[in-house]
Order: C-alpha cells, then structure tokens, then sequence
C-alpha cells in the first residue's frame, strides 16, 4: 500500500499566488516557510525563484518569476509558464498568508518525522546494525530531523539594512479613533470590580456593529472575545449593551469563545488560529480580539517567570500576526504596585499600548493610557455603571438584568462619604446585607476555608428587606439604583457590598 506523506497542495498552491501577486508577501511568509518545505517538486521549483528574486530586491512578478526560471533552465522543472500563470487565475490568494505559510512549514515538518519514524522502524528490525543502541538512535534522528527543519525556517529569514530615507512613513490605521490601532498589542489592566470586562463588551459591540465607541469612531470588522472567566453573564453583557444603545446583534460578526486557551501550552496556538481562520473565512478577517484575562487563558507557565510571559507574547503576537488585528489582553494590577500590571515587566515592555481602569469611591470609572509607544496619548474617559432590564424573568419572576458603562464627565471627585447619596431604603438594604455578607464570612472561615470566598445569595437579601418592611418594587429600585452607585456588585444570583461600601458594624438608621 501507497503511503501518501502528510502534505496540502491547496495550501502551497495558495501560496504561490499569493507570492507571485502581493508586493508586500515575501517577507511574512519566507519568515514561516523555505522553499524546501513544499511538497511539489514544481512548486518548490517555482518558490525557490521567488525567493531569489526577493532576496537579491528583484520583480518577482508572474512575467519577471517565468522569465527568471527560463533563464536557468528550470521553466519545465516548475510546470512550464502556462502552468504558472493557470495558478494565479485557477487558485485563491490565502485569506491568510501566515496561517497558509504555518500550514505548509507543520506539514514538511510532519514528513520529516515520517522519515525519521521508517529510520527508527528499519533500525528496530535490524538491532545488531551498528554500534547505537534503539533508544540513542531514535533521540538522534528526532533531534536530527527537528534541528534541519528549524534551520531551514532561520536560513529564509531575509535582513537587511536599508537607509532611513528608502523607508515608508505609513499612516496609523485605527480600529478605535486615537485608541486602538491595528496589527498591534494592547493591555488593559485594573483591579477586580474595575469594569475591565464591561469595557470589553463595549469595544467588541461598537467594533463589531460600527457604532462610534463613546463619540470616538471605529473600523466595522469582525471581532473576537476569547473569554476565560464569566461565562454565564457574556452573553447578559452584551445584551444589556444591545439594549442600551438601540443596536441589534442579530448578524453582527462578534465571536465568543467557549472556553479559554493556553498562551504557554504546546500546541495551543497552531489550533486557535485554525479555529480563528474558519471564522475568517466566513465573515472576513478579525480586525478585533480581546483576551479575557491574561492569568486565565495564560494555560501552562507562570506569570512572573521571564521566559513563561515571553511565550505567551509570543503566542499572543502569533494571532496578532494572523491578520495584523488589534489584539487586546484583560489584564490584573499588580498585588503591590496598582499603577502596573500583575506578573513579569516583560509584558509592558513588548505591547504597544497599555490601559488602566479604576474606580473610586463614587463609582466613577475611569479609563486612561499609561503607555503609547508611537502615538501620543487619548484624552481619559469616564464612566458609571447603568442598570439595564433585559426583558426577561428569572424563575421567581425577578426582573433580569444587567450593566453597562455610561459615560460621564471625567472630574476628580472629592473623598468619598461612606453613606454619601444613600437615600432611607438604600441605607437600609445595605446594613441588612452587609449584616449578611459579614455572617457568610464568619462560617466560612469557621469551615476552615477563605473567608473572602463568601457571598450572600440575592434571595436571601431580598427576603431580609421584605421582612424589614420594603416592597418587592421598592427592592427592585433600591438595588438598581444601588449597583450604578458602585455601592453593590452583583455576581449572577449572589450580591457582595463594595469594598468603600459602610461598614457592616454601623447601623446607618
């Protein structure tokens, strides 16, 4: 039986259009792949040209390619020029010239290991042939056969030294107006409750519907959402956001994941971008992804090691490079120092661009740059939460509901009072759930576990206000009104006072 080597003739084929048709292709794809990773003799014949053409700076061209290889004798070799020029009319140009490059270099290192392995089965067949025993030889043909296919990718790598004067000055290509430009990484950091996930969802929704993000405009494109935590209230978020801003997301091209992925883990990647390059090829490249949070999806490493945040870089700038999007990572703020992010220095030094969000004891959001690397730095922005009712019903016929970011004016706020804007019902339904939230801790840390761990169940907390004397509308104001204050957070069915929220100890009546 025939044994067919791990190889896609669409792919190579793919690529020498690409190749003999895009100006600006060589250098991305002869930085994945070598000539000698095609399969085809004819195409590895035709690739090999182009990349002497490009490296020696030549037209490279289908006319300028044929006439090149006619010149060396090597025109029948690669197929003849009709062959040639039936690719460029017959063949599609890759939806993505990385992930296509990727696709050919993983299958030629594929046939290199089916290599390798029939060396290893003849050796294990003849045992006394040789002085190397079984397992010395399959390490050093494996080895062998990783180092030549790693030596062929550095050895296509083109450097060059060009004078300053010869170099394009391009203009920024903005996803967000003064925000968010494309092909770059960008990290948005805060502590917890700060709204990271909330500006998220806004900047997926405006980008992913063209609705102009807070006054600033946007480039309409499919975006991506790679979210590794809140699973259950993504799809409440954008809802909320949907009825807000009177947009309908029936159709729109905004993609969530079902689980997260692992920046640091083996083979990770190669599938994201697959998966990444199906969504493409239906609705037309991201121009948008964000990754929700770093410490979720940063899979197998640690994010205080070097060389674990530099892989995850890495991966990051591998589904940047994909289809040159704007790639944004949710992002905690450091244990000690607030003013950074968590984890290793190396993160703040390789992106482009860096957020923070915080908020204050008035429930005032604020969103401002800490790092522009070429652009000068976006006026900061302000925002309060809003409550928004999504027009459904839970079980017990509560109203479900949601929040959104509101703009407001971006003024500093005087220091906070604990009780400052707490109305009678407000001031009430606060004690009576801090009273709660202070009695879950206490068992909690009795039961031998965290004691931050804790939460009240918002049944539990409307059941108490009920007994207190409050309505089942008056609740329903009270805790709306309560949330866009910043003075609650509720978390699916559980509900937690705010960190500057009054003390629990304190009867404010």
């Amino acid at each position: 039986m025939e044994i067919v080597l791990p190889h896609s003739e669409e792919h190579e084929e793919s690529l020498i259009v690409a190749l003999l048709t895009q100006h600006d292709s060589a250098g991305p794809i002869f930085d994945i792949v070598s000539p000698n990773n095609f399969f085809s003799t004819k195409l590895q014949t035709i690739a090999g040209k182009i990349h002497s053409l490009f490296l020696k700076g030549e037209p490279r061209d289908t006319a300028s390619t044929v006439l090149a290889l006619k010149e060396d004798d090597q025109l029948e070799k690669a197929g003849g020029a009709a062959y040639i020029k039936g690719l460029t009319l017959s063949c599609p140009v890759p939806s993505s010239n990385v992930y296509y490059a990727s696709k050919v270099s993983s299958l030629a290192r594929d046939r290199r290991y089916v290599a390798a392995g029939n060396k290893i089965m003849q050796k294990a067949l003849k045992p006394g042939d040789g002085t190397e025993g079984i397992d010395e030889f399959a390490y050093r043909v494996l080895s062998e056969a990783a180092n030549n296919h790693n030596n062929q990718q550095c050895s296509c790598r083109q450097f060059q030294l060009l004078p300053i004067d010869s170099m394009e000055i391009t203009t920024p290509k903005y996803i967000v107006d003064s925000i968010l430009e494309a092909d770059t990484l960008f990290s948005i950091f805060g502590a917890p409750e700060s709204c990271k996930s909330l500006l998220a969802t806004a900047l997926l929704s405006c980008v992913g519907t063209g609705t102009p993000f807070h006054g600033l405009e946007v480039k309409q494109g499919p975006v991506i959402y790679i979210a590794g935590e809140g699973q259950s209230g993504i799809r409440r978020r954008f809802g909320a956001w949907s009825i807000v801003n009177h947009m309908p997301l029936g159709g729109a091209p905004i993609y969530v994941s079902t689980a997260p992925i692992g920046l640091c883990n083996d083979g990770s990647i190669d599938f994201v971008l697959r998966v990444i390059s199906e969504v493409a090829d239906t609705a037309g490249p991201p121009v948008l992804i964000i990754i929700d949070t770093l410490a979720r999806n940063f899979g197998l490493g640690d994010e205080n090691s070097t060389s674990d945040m530099t892989r995850a870089i890495a991966a990051a700038d591998r589904i940047r490079e994909l289809y040159n999007s704007a790639v944004g990572l949710i992002h905690h703020s450091g244990v000690i120092d607030k003013n950074r992010g968590r984890g290793n220095s190396a993160l703040r030094g390789a992106i482009d661009s860096e957020y923070r969000m915080e908020k204050d004891g008035f429930g005032i959001i604020r969103f401002e740059a800490t790092k522009m690397k070429d652009a000068g730095y976006p006026a900061p922005m302000a925002f309060k939460l809003s409550v928004a009712e999504l027009g459904i019903q839970d079980d017990d016929g509560n109203e479900i509901s949601s929040v959104v970011l509101r703009q407001v004016d971006n003024e500093t706020s005087e220091d906070p009072s604990p009780n400052a804007g707490l109305g009678k019902n407000q001031s009430l339904s606060l004690h009576l759930l801090s009273r709660l939230y202070q009695a879950h801790r206490v068992n909690v840390e009795n039961s031998g576990r965290d004691p931050e761990s804790a939460r009240v169940l918002l049944d539990d907390w409307s059941s108490a206000c009920k007994s207190a004397g409050m309505n089942r509308q008056s609740f329903y104001k009270t805790k709306k009104s309560m949330i866009e204050k910043g003075v609650i957070r509720v978390d699916g069915p559980y509900v937690l006072p705010s960190p500057l929220s009054p003390s629990p100890f304190v009867s404010p009546l």
